[in-house]
């Protein structure tokens, strides 16, 4: 027997607050969405303990004010283990991992009491970036090094992405760190997101490096399934892609430098078949529109050419382009995984359907209900299984 424990802690300017049981909590955690948020529910009736005083006192009731006690801007921690017992009664503790990390965005006034918080883009959300304009060649990761200088948050180095092209990319008016950075995710399809204080940025999300593999088995630790199983002969995936390159007019200046102009290349790549075709997408003219399957948009930076476009557009359908699961799956809170972690799906009435899935984005809750995982998936690593 697994009995689930939640510890949250809220820090404030005057206190810090420990919970050891709470209604309800929940976190949505992935890199497709700028920030992660989630909410605590808390019970009618609750006493917290003080951590620097160890002072017990009852937390809601007549003529407190929950405004008084939490607010905007306070940190907040939620971490989970189960407690179990083995065959000779004696009392152990699955290891302790944070599920949800972040600051309050908004107190609730009603009751029960509710919190919702977010992760460290709250911060970004607050702070302005200073207005500039930007060298081409500036690379986005010291942009942001810069920006969050004292805030004792860092920007992953691993990969390292230039300004290359798009004017609106190469400024900062009014506006704060996270709206530069929804400004990437838009128009650069750069996208970003924290683990832990680090912030990563970029078009490659996963870092297998740090990926652990989990093991979830149908009809044991899989509590309940939406996931659906194609073949990928049923399966027709699009996308447009597109860049905008700077070329040679054929002039020069009268100075002697050669004339240059911005020009915006685009392709349609539809994936059918296991056979792949490229249409390029003229200037003035939009692409085909979606008639079959799912499509999708990408822009390549390091793309200099249609055929550059047309290739790192298949090398993304791929991907998706399998036998196998797509959709999401609930579990316990054990295993944990997180995004970019890797699900070992495994049928054990239908061999065929046992593969290797990439995490896309996990769903935490827990509570009175109990501890859960909801873990979509993002596509198949093992294709030729």
């Amino acid at each position: 027997m697994l009995k689930p424990v939640t510890h949250i802690t809220i820090t404030t300017k005057e206190n810090t607050l420990f919970f050891d049981f709470v209604t309800h909590w929940e976190y949505n955690d992935g890199w497709q969405n700028l920030t992660s948020n989630g909410k605590v529910v808390f019970p009618k009736n609750i006493y917290v303990t003080d951590t620097q005083t160890q002072k017990r006192f009852q937390l809601f009731g007549a003529n407190k004010s929950i405004n008084a006690l939490f607010k905007r801007g306070d940190k907040i921690k939620i971490e989970t283990f189960y407690i179990y017992w083995d065959r000779n009664l004696n009392e152990k503790r699955t290891t302790k991992v944070i599920a949800a990390e972040g600051y309050i965005s908004k107190v609730g006034s009603g009751m029960p009491i509710e919190i919702e918080f977010e992760d460290n883009m709250w911060l970004l959300k607050q702070i302005p970036l200073k207005n500039q304009s930007f060298a081409k060649g500036t690379s986005i990761e010291s942009i942001l090094t810069d920006a969050l200088q004292g805030t004792g948050l860092t920007v992953n180095y691993l990969t390292t992405t230039k300004l290359v092209f798009d004017n609106a990319l190469l400024s900062a008016e009014n506006e704060t760190v996270a709206q530069f950075l929804a400004k990437l995710r838009k128009d650069a399809f750069l996208f970003s997101y924290f683990r832990g204080s680090e912030l990563r940025v970029g078009s490659f999300v996963y870092i297998e490096a740090e990926a652990k593999q989990k093991k979830f088995v149908f009809q044991d630790n899989i509590i309940s399934s939406d996931l659906s199983y194609s073949n990928k002969n049923d399966i027709v995936l699009s996308a447009v892609a597109s860049n905008h390159i700077t070329e040679n007019t054929g002039q020069t200046t009268k100075d002697g430098y050669a004339k240059t102009r911005n020009k915006r290349i685009e392709v349609l790549v539809t994936l059918k078949n296991d056979k792949v075709i490229v249409k390029e997408v003229a200037k003035g003219e939009k692409a085909d529109p979606n008639t079959d399957g799912e499509r999708r948009t990408f822009t390549f930076l390091q793309a200099r050419t249609t055929k550059e476009l047309a290739d790192l557009a298949e090398a993304e359908l791929r991907k998706y382009y399998y036998t196998g699961f797509k959709g999401s799956f609930t579990t316990f809170g054990t295993p944990y995984v997180q995004f970019g972690d890797n699900a070992q799906i495994v049928n054990d009435k239908l061999n065929d359907q046992t593969g290797i899935y990439k995490i896309k984005e996990v769903e935490y809750s827990g509570g009175i209900d109990g501890y859960r995982q909801k873990i979509t998936l993002d596509y198949k690593i093992n294709t030729d299984a």
